[in-house]
């Protein structure tokens, strides 16, 4: 019960109209789809999953990611975090650890996904171009000390500070 308010809560918080994407549908084959229920658990159960999930299911945006590639790395990234954000609606998911490929968030996008999901996304994306990446963990304020309640994705670059794609929030940026 607790969780399910705290859920709804933050999925309120980060509502936001999101716009139709329709023109993008080609790009994104279409199936039946459902999430992936992998157990309860917290953050560190994700992690590998997340991984596993982009490495399966990238291949399901490679015709969207040539659309998003910029001259730059910090342009494609906010190409990445701009389309994710303006076209996926945001949902908390609390202690399931549903996880959905890049495909089926994409024909579910206005009913939400979760900080999981996105990350699934975003590193798909990252994976087509060729850009390295890594998932980041972290406790947010309010969490109990170890308790790792979100993730978002890492780019890496040379000589250069990393750039965030946490395309869950109102601004992409660090969440510490």
């Amino acid at each position: 019960f607790f969780c399910c308010n705290v859920c709804n809560m933050i999925t309120a918080l980060y509502r936001r109209n999101i716009k139709p994407g329709t023109e993008y549908n080609d790009l994104i084959p279409d199936s039946v789809c459902h999430s992936t229920f992998r157990g309860d658990g917290d953050t560190y159960h994700s992690m590998d999953l997340i991984q596993e999930f982009i490495e399966d299911y990238s291949y399901q945006v490679s015709k969207l990611a040539p659309q998003l590639k910029a001259k730059t790395v910090e342009k494609t990234v906010t190409n990445i975090y701009n389309f994710l954000y303006n076209h996926i609606q945001y949902k908390a998911d609390g202690a399931a650890q549903e996880i959905r490929s890049p495909q089926c968030t994409w024909h579910s996008r206005s009913r939400g996904a979760d900080c999981k999901s996105f990350s699934v996304f975003a590193g798909a994306l990252c994976k087509e171009l060729g850009i390295p990446f890594s998932i980041r963990k972290i406790q947010q304020p309010g969490d109990s000390d170890g308790n790792f309640s979100h993730v978002y994705i890492i780019v890496h670059q040379k000589n250069k500070p990393h750039l965030v794609i946490d395309a869950n929030k109102h601004e992409n940026n660090e969440s510490f």
